[in-house]
């Protein structure tokens, strides 16, 4: 009984040579690339949380009044306001008239109004003093139906 020796052929494959220099192309091009899906999203993110947070500068109780762009409750340009700006044309319900803060302060009422933000664009007159505001509405019937309440009004940044 003869005895077939089976001689293994020997296969050699040849290597792939890597470069280093692509190799660290490629693990910082890929690093980099799952950075930036995770980190834009994470920024963009934080920027819109801190854009909606306004800082509160100070606390006032005030008489809260409203009033609308009629001539009985204005003067005899009822749609612009003290600094020039014109609420019909806006028609936007976010303009106060108050006359210790400066123009183009933002202020809240947040028992009336929550997180809404209210500008100052107006004056009212001088015997009122500095501890009343008065919120413009588009509506003369639901400014007069809103009398005179106290409220808290937070100075915002």
């Amino acid at each position: 009984m003869k005895r077939k020796i089976l001689k293994k052929k020997r296969v050699y494959h040849k290597k792939k040579r890597s470069s280093f220099a692509r190799d660290v192309f490629f693990y910082l091009f890929f690093r980099t690339f799952i950075v930036v899906l995770l980190l834009i999203p994470c920024l963009l993110i934080a920027y819109l949380i801190k854009k909606d947070r306004l800082t509160v500068l100070s606390r006032h109780d005030v008489i809260a009044t409203a009033y609308s762009s009629t001539i009985d409750q204005t003067d005899d340009t009822p749609c612009i306001t003290a600094n020039g700006f014109d609420l019909c044309k806006n028609g936007k319900e976010e303009v106060i008239a108050i006359n210790g803060l400066k123009f183009g302060t933002k202020v809240r009422i947040p028992t009336l109004y929550g997180k809404r933000v209210f500008t100052v664009a107006d004056r009212m007159n001088a015997r009122y003093g500095a501890n009343r505001i008065d919120i413009w509405m588009t509506n003369r019937e639901r400014a007069v139906n809103f009398g005179a309440q106290r409220v808290e009004m937070e100075v915002v940044e």
